[in-house]
């Protein structure tokens, strides 16, 4: 399309003419007015309404428009004067005074309200002009010309404020060239103003947004990222329409770009919260791979922090790279670069090589003073979640540090120190955890369910109980949030609170059993057995509703139970006093016999207490996988363990062997140095009755007394009638037997 020449304005009383040399057909009149129309030179007249019309008629329609024409695509003009509008305020009402002969360049055509000074505006364009679209109101200026682009970036760069520079906009718009509008975007986003919401709707700020539309094609790599990363920065989401514009300019000159345009293109998507287009992301991740060798730490953070943002997995293999060029630089990482870089590797699920973490660690050590507090919560929580210990000196620094800035811990920064320490099974100190404990209670309202339920599980983990004040508060909390808890949140919430021997008031109870049971169905075998687990510890007894679904989804699931959730699973049904149906209980009789060996002690222990508990007679398999277990692995088993399974032999009137038999009880012989220990005599015997072990109860031996065991048999003594416990303590060099075991 030709450049247009010669637009002559014309205004009377009730309207406004103008006269341009257009292609034939691009625009449909109004009206015509009373002198001649031609291809060439067309007037139309359009009719002005009044501002102040009522919401809805059409005079109030009558405000901003850009033209499309749907069979040729985008019209753009512009003037050499204001890029975003032909038509401006005009000076006077008189036509005299109106600018006859204007010359016009490629550019965005569109018109803006207020054409004069009493307020009236354009009509509604006809349907037939084509496509319609919102255009911003600006304020009238007088047009200054003739000022030369690299004077108006000096003015911009020494703008000390967002608004000044808006000014600037709105002033010198019409000789902004590409590096004065990416300039103007930059130094507005640097300056992070206060008012964000405010500063973006404002019309010079549209109006400079509009001005990237015209620009686009004649940004270089710098000005197309600058402008990218001011909009993430001010976390303004442009038009769809823009960013297509953006990321095509971007890839056709993607050879151009450095590291930092590189990762703060991919950065801006991610501050805007926006999925870039596949074959974007996926070519500006081979470019970065490309140039890995030319990233600097603050590059490579921030590639690295929008990938992980973004949900997507650049590859181990070019994971493995990052992880060895960022070896090299450690020592040029900040505090926020090499945070960031350990948040986003553990995000995305890649743990990095063990130098890598042992130097970050070292790193974190020398930096530790300038860790604010986001930069503890998502390093310690990095190292946790790449089960990597950073060394007690680390953590002994980061809690230190952790309690000058507890103060200045927002909710997710505490879940996620706290969760982590527990995690790596590192005490941070009574201390912390007093001052932490405090200022939950503060900050409570703002924990959402996985906040206070990675709270309550650390102190559970850690052994500290946080007071009946903040375990209250807790509770308070859950139950007001409780329909957004998903089922792990329940679930470790639920476990914390037993494992703390502290049990929340039954309507919470209630709730979170109803709450448990609408999702049972899809529950995992671990959330599963853990509410199972802590309502059974906190004696309380759900409905058999919420059992025999319980049931239903074990049954469902077990293969993918570990031997601890079927422990806890059997424990639990156990002491709720709730036999689950026959093939349920068949279901882990051949789980036990088909990888006993995967089962600790305590396992085997508590799963066959409660077979005995249920009053269930086990298949002899299992009972000979069992028996094998401890014979193999007797130095494993605790007293109690010890205890609970030959109770649940002797209760199911099962025989171990003499071997099983013979192991016990020199286990039980040696154990008696070290602890006291409950001796439940009568299963020690091949039968109820073929007798018992005279026993004697001696004084501690630091009375002075050396003692003698003595195991003989009684006959006629029945086993029911002893005690079923009795205690000693011995020395171990005065501890002999003369049973014959």
């Amino acid at each position: 399309m030709s450049n247009i020449q010669d637009v002559a304005f014309s205004q009377s009383e009730d309207d406004v003419k103008f006269t341009a040399p257009l292609p034939a057909g691009l625009f449909t009149p109004l009206k015509h007015s009373s002198r001649p129309v031609s291809a060439e030179h067309a007037h139309y007249d359009c009719c002005l309404g009044s501002s102040q019309q009522p919401e809805g008629s059409p005079a109030a329609r009558m405000s901003q428009y850009s033209l499309f024409d749907q069979s040729q695509g985008r019209v753009s003009f512009a003037t050499t004067f204001t890029p975003t509008s032909i038509f401006r305020r005009l000076k006077t009402s008189s036509p005299e005074d109106t600018e006859a002969h204007t010359q016009f360049k490629f550019g965005h055509f569109a018109h803006t309200q207020n054409i004069d000074p009493t307020g009236r505006a354009f009509p509604h364009v006809p349907s037939g002009l084509g496509h319609v679209i919102p255009v911003p109101q600006k304020r009238a200026r007088p047009v200054q010309r003739g000022i030369h682009p690299a004077e108006i970036n000096k003015r911009i760069t020494s703008a000390r404020e967002s608004w000044q520079i808006l000014d600037i906009v709105n002033t010198f718009g019409a000789e902004f060239d590409a590096v004065n509008v990416a300039t103007a975007l930059h130094r507005i986003a640097k300056q992070r103003p206060e008012d964000v919401a405010r500063l973006v709707s404002s019309d010079g700020f549209k109006q400079l947004v509009m001005m990237v539309d015209i620009q686009a094609d004649q940004c270089k790599p710098q000005q197309i990222a600058n402008i990218m990363w001011a909009f993430g920065t001010l976390s303004f989401k442009p038009q769809q329409h823009l960013l297509d514009v953006l990321a095509t300019q971007a890839l056709s000159k993607l050879t151009g770009f450095n590291p930092q345009n590189l990762a703060n293109f991919i950065w801006a998507y991610a501050r805007m919260e926006l999925q870039p287009p596949a074959d974007v992301l996926q070519d500006f991740l081979a470019e970065c791979e490309l140039k890995l060798g030319q990233f600097a730490p603050q590059n490579i953070s921030n590639m690295l922090w929008a990938c992980a943002t973004l949900g997507v997995s650049p590859g181990r293999k070019f994971l493995a790279a990052v992880t060895s060029v960022s070896l090299l630089q450690l020592h040029l990482f900040t505090p926020q670069a090499i945070k960031d870089t350990l948040w986003a590797m553990a995000t995305i699920g890649y743990t990095p090589a063990k130098p890598f973490l042992q130097g970050a660690a070292d790193l974190c050590l020398y930096l530790m003073s300038q860790f604010n507090p986001q930069n503890i919560a998502n390093a310690i929580w990095a190292f946790a979640k790449f089960g990597f210990n950073p060394g007690r000196e680390v953590l002994s620094a980061m809690a230190t540090q952790a309690m000058q800035r507890l103060p200045q811990f927002n909710s997710q920064n505490m879940s996620n120190t706290l969760w982590a320490f527990a995690s790596l099974n590192h005490h941070p100190g009574s201390m912390l955890l007093k001052v932490l404990q405090r200022e939950l209670v503060h900050k409570l309202p703002h924990f959402t369910s996985q906040g206070i339920e990675n709270v309550l599980w650390a102190f559970a983990t850690l052994g500290h109980h946080p007071g009946e004040e903040t375990l209250l508060a807790a509770a308070q909390h859950i139950s007001s949030i409780l329909p957004h808890f998903n089922q792990q949140n329940l679930a470790l919430a639920l476990w914390a609170f037993a494992k703390l021997g502290w049990r929340p008031h039954t309507g919470l109870l209630v709730d979170a059993c109803r709450h448990a049971l609408v999702s049972l169905h899809t529950i995992n075998p671990q959330n599963l057995s853990n509410i199972l687990w802590a309502l059974a510890t906190m004696e309380f007894v759900p409905l058999p509703a919420l059992l025999e679904a319980a049931a239903t989804r074990a049954e469902q699931v077990l293969a993918d139970f570990t031997p601890q959730a079927v422990a806890n699973l059997m424990w639990a049904f156990a002491a709720l006093s709730h036999k689950p149906g026959s093939a349920l209980l068949s279901g882990v009789t051949d789980d036990v016999v088909r990888r006993v060996n995967d089962y600790s002690a305590q396992h085997v222990a508590v799963t066959m207490w409660a077979f005995a508990k249920l009053d269930t007679t086990p298949r002899p398999e299992l009972m000979q996988a069992v028996a094998g277990h401890m014979t193999q692995r007797i130095g494993q088993y605790s007293p109690q363990s010890l205890s609970n399974i030959m109770w649940a032999f002797a209760t199911q009137e099962a025989h171990p062997g003499s071997a099983t038999l013979d192991a016990v009880a020199l286990f039980v012989c040696k154990s008696l140095q070290v602890c006291h220990i409950t001796l439940r005599l009568c299963l020690l015997l091949s039968s109820p009755q073929a007798g018992s072990f005279q026993f004697c109860k001696w004084p501690h031996p630091g009375q002075g007394w050396s003692p003698k065991l003595r195991l003989s048999v009684t006959p006629g003594i029945p086993c029911s009638q002893l005690s079923g416990s009795e205690y000693a303590w011995l020395h171990s060099d005065s501890l002999t037997c003369d049973a014959g075991v």
